[in-house]
């Protein structure tokens, strides 16, 4: 488990912080001497809100990239031709590679660690939900809008793709200053923690980490609200009719 979580008071809220002592850097062996971010502070993500208000949860994403992405004239355009990455998501164990005192520096997106549903960036003509997860449909980061091979990225870390079959909860995604991701994991089984996993197209910075989650028992089938609704009818009658 990630130790870069912090907890506050206030219900059903968490932080992963990207930028503080334990921040995850992720990286692969070209990527790892810049630290948390390659090109900073263009590219760098400060923190992800995650909140669950019972079955449907919201996750936020800030920092500077978003703000400069907007702009083509910041960092030459670079971080507008760089698109944000799809929410990915692991109701599993979390066992990243390496360990808080090195950042987990060493760390690629790898289908051993878990992870087993996504929320893309709907594009044109398309509707976001909470999908399950076709490890080998994903698009890794890379860096090709820039054209060529000659720029420094974080390689293997998911990006976007790997949706698969029907939606299994509604969702929408907010793109602006900020990144928000809202969906309903109704249809998902709750196991004590949710891990997220965000890039941007080139990897520049990512966020990971795994937070507490909620049990929160299944919404009853159709068929049982109308079984109960009967049972509750016939307590009232029989309740009448002893009156």
């Amino acid at each position: 488990m990630c130790k870069n979580i912090r907890h506050y008071s206030r219900i059903s809220l968490q932080f992963l912080i990207d930028n503080d002592q334990y921040g995850y850097w992720g990286g692969s062996a070209n990527s790892t001497q810049y630290k948390d971010v390659i090109g900073s502070p263009y590219f760098n993500v400060d923190e992800m809100d995650v909140t669950q208000n019972g079955n449907f949860w919201t996750v936020t994403l800030s920092g500077y990239y978003f703000a400069c992405r907007q702009s083509s004239s910041c960092d030459g355009g670079a971080a507008a031709k760089l698109g944000p990455g799809d929410l990915y998501i692991s109701t599993g164990t979390y066992n990243p590679t390496g360990d808080s005192a090195t950042h987990y520096s060493g760390d690629t997106f790898t289908s051993a660690e878990g992870w087993n549903y996504v929320v893309p960036i709907p594009v044109t003509g398309e509707v976001s939900g909470l999908y399950a997860l076709n490890f080998d449909g994903i698009t890794m980061t890379n860096t090709d809008p820039l054209g060529g091979t000659g720029w420094i990225y974080r390689s293997q870390q998911a990006w976007r793709r790997g949706a698969t079959g029907d939606s299994l909860g509604s969702a929408s995604v907010s793109l602006g200053d900020t990144l928000t991701f809202a969906f309903d994991a109704g249809k998902i089984p709750f196991t004590g923690t949710m891990s997220f996993h965000w890039a941007m197209e080139c990897g520049n910075d990512v966020v990971e980490g795994q937070v507490p989650a909620s049990d929160v028992p299944p919404v009853p089938e159709p068929s049982t609200l109308i079984l109960l609704g009967l049972g509750l009818t016939g307590i009232a009658a029989y309740r009448k009719l002893r009156s």
